[in-house]
């Protein structure tokens, strides 16, 4: 992990990564971590992980997050329209 803020329930991560495969993975991962990490209400996910050079942006809306975080929705669900 580069850096995570959060600033006025935005969230903004970065991090590198060494296995370009385990992207789901790692969002999963991220996603449990805020659940333990983190009372306040979470409008936004913003998004920027590097592999091999190749950095992908992209985010998580505050009302995606809460339904994972509350059991609404699986991984699958959670992750899907992430490429």
């Amino acid at each position: 992990m580069n850096s995570l803020t959060l600033t006025e329930g935005n969230m903004n991560v970065e991090w590198t990564s060494k296995k370009c495969d385990w992207f789901r993975k790692e969002i999963i991962d991220l996603a449990i971590s805020i659940n333990r990490g983190y009372t306040e209400p979470i409008k936004r996910i913003n998004i920027q992980r590097t592999c091999n050079l190749n950095t992908r942006k992209f985010s998580i809306s505050g009302d995606k997050f809460n339904k994972y975080k509350s059991g609404q929705i699986n991984d699958v669900q959670f992750t899907e329209g992430i490429k």
